[in-house]
């Protein structure tokens, strides 16, 4: 369904999503997820993805003409459920979060061991109440603290604007609200401009940043990208390796020569492994509902 000159009814796009989510858990349940089934189903996932990004479009355009005559909203909810976050949290939300992670845990422990990188599950007294995700104690500014804060978002959400540009723009959907809510106005004003009305934002981190502690939102999508901030980090912890791979060469591959391009891939692996488990758990899920 290509982005329409004028508005769609909700009905035809409800339609074109529902029939292609209806095909990618029917090969995904008879064929088992082979490689080769696998890429067909992410076809289809692609055809509901522009579906959306088609509403999306639509929804603004609707807003621009401000035409009582047509229809004011697309609802899509419904249908593309299975590409969004709200069914994967009712069944394994934590695949990928834990899986990337741990990942990064690895990856900062190679770059500068293991003895003040750790994950966490509950806050550190400098960064109380927040709860970062893994700690990397004494790497920061002038020996303070890292919190690591993990994100792995779906690109596909259910405000019209932010899909619009996550559409048109690398973590146009992720990227700025999530530095917004994590570091306030400690953020990149070229990525998170002032408030209007000058008003402060609070930071979820505000105390750690208070406190003249790093603060990383460490923001990657499930399609596979990762954020500025996520590769600028991994630079900066392959840097300290002198870009190389000394104990991990064992499991390293022609392809994995250095350390950026090893932790890399291995960072992607996890998020696709992850979210793969998560859609994986969720057709069983809806599959003993049938």
């Amino acid at each position: 369904m290509k982005t329409p000159r004028a508005p769609v009814a909700r009905a035809e796009i409800n339609k074109h999503a529902a029939e292609a989510l209806e095909r990618v858990s029917k090969e995904m349940r008879e064929k088992r997820i082979s490689r080769f089934y696998g890429i067909r189903a992410k076809e289809r996932v692609r055809a509901a993805a522009v579906c959306l990004r088609s509403a999306a479009t639509q929804i603004v355009e609707i807003r621009r003409r401000k035409t009582p005559a047509v229809v004011r909203e697309v609802d899509c909810d419904i249908h593309v459920a299975a590409l969004r976050d709200e069914l994967l949290k009712n069944i394994q939300h934590t695949s990928r979060h834990n899986k990337v992670v741990a990942a990064w845990v690895r990856a900062t422990r190679a770059a500068r061991g293991a003895a003040h990188t750790r994950a966490t599950s509950e806050a550190p007294d400098w960064s109380a109440p927040s709860v970062p995700d893994f700690v990397s104690e004494f790497a920061g500014h002038a020996g303070s603290n890292q919190a690591g804060e993990v994100k792995v978002y779906n690109s596909i959400v259910s405000d019209a604007a932010q899909l619009l540009r996550g559409a048109t723009m690398a973590f146009g959907a992720t990227r700025a609200h999530l530095l917004a809510e994590n570091l306030g106005d400690f953020a990149d004003p070229a990525v998170v401009p002032p408030r209007h009305d000058g008003a402060p934002r609070t930071a979820k981190y505000q105390e750690a940043l208070d406190g003249g502690h790093d603060v990383l939102v460490l923001v990657s999508e499930v399609w596979g990208g990762f954020s500025p901030e996520a590769m600028r980090f991994l630079g900066e912890l392959a840097q300290a390796r002198g870009d190389r791979v000394d104990f991990e060469r064992e499991s390293a591959t022609w392809s994995t020569t250095s350390f950026m391009s090893y932790h890399g891939q291995m960072l992607s692996l996890a998020v696709q492994l992850g979210v793969a488990t998560e859609i994986q758990n969720s057709i069983k899920h809806r599959s003993s509902k049938d």
